[in-house]
């Protein structure tokens, strides 16, 4: 029951701070993927250039007009725009792209403005359940149930991934199926029953479809796979188990890329290079105040420090966790474009969070170390502090302020500079934005700046709706709280609707905390 209470805890928070918006780019193509797949409209998403023009009174950006893509979309088969990203978003986006078309009645003067809403619960959703999920490791590897609620609860606020709940990027979800593929490893490794060994091979599976970089864990699986079995026969029937799934799920890919590309190794990733001095990439992955791992998660440097003590009692899981951050580091300190772009903290290090905090309950629960108590409570407190404004408002704010001075290494002074990291300035920028959505005549500037947003052209009719959502949304992202119950009614949606709508992740809230408080007394 303490599994499901923090599940209800984490999604009720999640869904009431998500943003309720797919912003353009790679959330507006997978997006847009989910779409034609509901409607079979095939595999084309198109994009359009499109301008949100400069908003010169009210204290709103852009201060000039600000040319967007709507999509990332690359040429494929046919001429046509294709995503270059992995199917899974787009196939976990199918049900609740279905609900959200209900919604659309409730509105019918904003067409797709339903399906957008309920599809930015998939983040809340795999958060919450890595969440869960965490809680339930922790208690499979033999640790208190005390520290394995806290465990849950450092990740799910304490750590960068909490502000993911206002993206429809495909980490969170990735970070989920690898965190399953270590609790089938060690449900397995504990049971020996086979059956773990087919969820291994479905989570690594779920995990390649949703990012094809997943392929770089899948050695430290096989290593510590190998060291477990016993005998060749054994090995074999572990490889035929755990392949079986995966395999699926590569197939799936591969018939994926000829269908958009014409070749089963041509995923549409042309601009990936690895061009970056690796030390530098180490540097900002780990340590810059623009984009280190440590910086936005506090709690990794006490996970750090319990890997002596992780090492002793789990081997083989202390093991694994260390080759995948080699993987990853190898991988991405070299990648051209290492900084996962504009997000908050460094994107594609987010799935290793939930396993990355596995050592939190042993030097937790050790006792050798009185202060590994008062130093989980200030690093959490301070990852809570981190989160708090890029979960209110949107960072991106923040950076359109930066581009606006002029200044061509704006970026760059963002990523190395301390005094302009994120982690500092987002507290000014979600203040500005609290101050001026507490005031009446901004809100009514608002709602009238988003009404009068034309249709774009664009190459169908559902894409011109999507182009007018994208224009729509990068205003709300540059100046309103990234809160959909508090913007929701500035599309013309009644504040009771909205209340009506925030009133069951209330009750989930409560029911959540009350039985987390009662576990905990």
């Amino acid at each position: 029951m303490t599994g499901a209470r923090l599940f209800a805890l984490l999604l009720a928070i999640y869904a009431l701070t998500a943003a309720g918006y797919l912003a353009m780019g790679d959330e507006e193509t997978m997006f847009r993927v989910t779409r034609n797949l509901a409607g079979g409209a095939g595999l084309a998403v198109g994009r359009e250039s499109v301008v949100l023009p400069a908003q010169l009174a009210g204290g709103f950006l852009p201060a000039t007009p600000l040319g967007l893509d709507t999509t990332s979309a690359v040429p494929g088969v046919g001429g046509e725009l294709y995503s270059k990203y992995g199917l899974g978003q787009s196939l976990l986006g199918l049900p609740l792209f279905a609900a959200g078309r209900l919604l659309d009645a409730l509105w019918p003067q904003w067409p797709q403005l339903g399906p957008r809403l309920v599809l930015s619960l998939l983040n809340p959703l795999a958060l919450a359940a890595t969440g869960w999920l965490l809680y339930h490791t922790v208690r499979v590897l033999g640790y208190p149930a005390k520290w394995a609620r806290w465990t849950a609860l450092a990740f799910g606020l304490g750590s960068m991934a909490w502000p993911y709940v206002n993206t429809w990027y495909p980490q969170p979800a990735t970070g989920f199926f690898l965190l399953l593929a270590v609790f089938s490893f060690e449900r397995w490794r504990r049971s020996r029953a086979a059956g773990w060994l087919g969820w291994l091979g479905a989570a690594l599976g779920a995990a390649l479809l949703l990012r094809s970089t997943s392929a770089i864990a899948l050695p430290g699986v096989a290593l510590v796979l190998w060291l477990e079995s016993r005998s060749w026969p054994e090995r074999r029937r572990i490889a035929a188990r755990v392949g079986l799934p995966l395999g699926g799920a590569v197939a799936l890919t591969l018939g994926y890329n000829w269908l958009r590309f014409g070749q089963p190794l041509d995923s549409g990733y042309y601009e990936v290079a690895w061009t970056t001095p690796p030390l530098l990439g180490l540097y900002g992955l780990l340590v810059s105040s623009g984009k280190g791992v440590f910086l936005y998660t506090p709690l990794l440097l006490l996970a750090v420090g319990g890997l002596p003590v992780f090492f002793q009692q789990q081997r083989r899981l202390a093991l694994l966790i260390t080759l995948w951050w080699v993987a990853y580091l190898a991988f991405y300190a070299p990648y051209n474009f290492w900084t996962g772009g504009v997000n908050w903290g460094p994107r594609f290090l987010l799935p290793l969070l939930p396993v990355s905090l596995l050592p939190l309950p042993a030097i937790l629960s050790d006792g050798r170390s009185r202060l590994a108590g008062p130093l989980f409570a200030l690093l959490l407190a301070l990852g809570v502090l981190i989160q708090l404004p890029a979960v209110v408002v949107d960072h991106v704010r923040y950076l359109e302020q930066q581009r606006e001075t002029g200044d061509e290494k704006f970026y760059d002074q963002t990523l190395y500079q301390p005094g302009q990291s994120p982690i500092l300035r987002q507290w000014a920028s979600a203040a500005e934005v609290l101050a001026n959505y507490g005031r009446a005549d901004r809100r009514a500037a608002a709602t009238q700046i988003i009404g009068a947003m034309g249709l774009p052209p664009a190459g169908s009719p559902a894409n011109r709706v999507s182009a007018q959502r994208v224009l729509q949304t990068e205003f709300i992202r540059l100046n309103l709280p990234a809160l959909w119950w508090a913007h929701l009614p500035l599309w013309g949606v009644s504040p009771g609707l909205a209340a009506l709508l925030a009133l069951p992740w209330l009750a989930l809230l409560g029911w959540g905390a009350a039985g987390i408080w009662r576990n905990s007394a």
